[in-house]
């Protein structure tokens, strides 16, 4: 299960079967303002976005006469309804441009079912593939189409891929926290360090780091499985409320029960120590500030730290390691803190 540059890409499936809606949808109809400004949104949020349509409109464009026969409203809806992939896009429209060399002229525009479809499914366009990015000491929290809750935490990335029946993210970079919409007929998925969490309705959080990724589950269950591998494998482990699940890179993963709040206190905007070294704190403090902590002197490192914190707030962190641990605090020339035993 080690990571794949792969996972970090957008969803080329699903960028194809959006830009497909998108062309069906201006079939015979002109786009109200709500839904053209939506479409200029996606194709503006990546260059591949805009390709995946055009070479779509102009294969469409060649056969939107065929709009009104039967048989082919009907296959147009079969394949926009499905859980559409390279396969099912190219099948539609080869089979569209065939048919377009007996029945071409015959047809008119049309296909008010399949708009209607369209319609009800706005919601998987709208949001249907979005980053979302947070700089260094920021956090925000981001509303979803279905009413789930994405919070990022400091220096994070993800990518939000919400398509018919599918809602997935794939958290490219750093730690979300989710609140999840239930909805049994719509999993929930996270994609991160080549794992997929799998929840129906629950509160939990993902952090991806440079070895693997850690889950910590608040309540409900997920099913937390590697993306590659034997089918065994790719089964998965149950994880209930109140564990924290740890997978390596490497494949190994551990299942241990432990307080989630700590965890997760970053949501509130504060970090949480209980007996930690404090090389793990300064650590997790400087995930939060431009200006980092530095560990000068050998063996302070493994003192330990218990206490709340405001998450940014490295001076606060400092002047407290200080004072309680009779440290002495510099800072360099490029502005870094350091601390430092206290000459004897």
């Amino acid at each position: 299960m080690n990571r794949n540059a792969e996972s970090d890409a957008p969803n080329n499936d699903a960028v194809e079967e959006i830009a497909a809606r998108w062309v069906a949808r201006q079939t015979g109809r002109v786009l109200a303002p709500a839904e053209k400004r939506s479409l200029d949104g996606w194709l503006d949020a990546a260059p591949a976005h805009r390709r995946a349509y055009e070479r779509i409109r102009s294969t469409d464009s060649l056969i939107i006469a065929l709009g009104a026969e039967p048989s082919i409203l009907d296959l147009r809806r079969r394949a926009l309804a499905r859980r559409a992939d390279r396969w099912s896009v190219s099948l539609f429209v080869a089979t569209l441009a065939a048919c377009a060399v007996v029945a071409i002229g015959l047809m008119e525009f049309g296909d008010r079912q399949a708009d209607s479809e369209l319609r009800d499914d706005e919601h998987a366009l709208q949001l249907a593939d979005s980053r979302y990015t947070t700089t260094i000491g920021e956090r925000a929290a981001f509303n979803l189409p279905d009413g789930s809750v994405m919070m990022l935490n400091t220096n994070s990335v993800a990518q939000v891929i919400y398509v018919g029946r599918r809602r997935s993210v794939h958290l490219i970079k750093g730690e979300a926290f989710f609140t999840v919409a239930k909805d049994p007929s719509r999993p929930f998925e996270v994609f991160a360090a080549d794992n997929v969490v799998t929840a129906l309705g629950t509160a939990f959080d993902v952090r991806v780091r440079d070895g693997g990724m850690t889950m910590a589950l608040v309540e409900g269950r997920v099913r937390v499985a590697p993306r590659r591998g034997s089918q065994a494998a790719r089964s998965g482990v149950i994880v209930n409320a109140g564990e924290v699940l740890s997978v390596r890179n490497d494949g190994v993963a551990a299942i241990r029960p432990a307080d989630t709040r700590p965890l997760t206190s970053w949501s509130r905007g504060q970090l949480i120590f209980d007996n930690t070294p404090l090389g793990e704190a300064v650590a997790e403090m400087n995930r939060y500030s431009a200006t980092n902590l530095i560990v000068g002197s050998d063996g302070i490192g493994s003192l330990k730290v218990t206490g709340v914190f405001r998450a940014g707030d490295v001076d606060r962190f400092a002047d407290a390691a200080t004072e309680v641990f009779n440290l002495r605090k510099t800072r360099s020339a490029n502005g870094e803190i350091i601390l430092e035993r206290r000459a004897p």
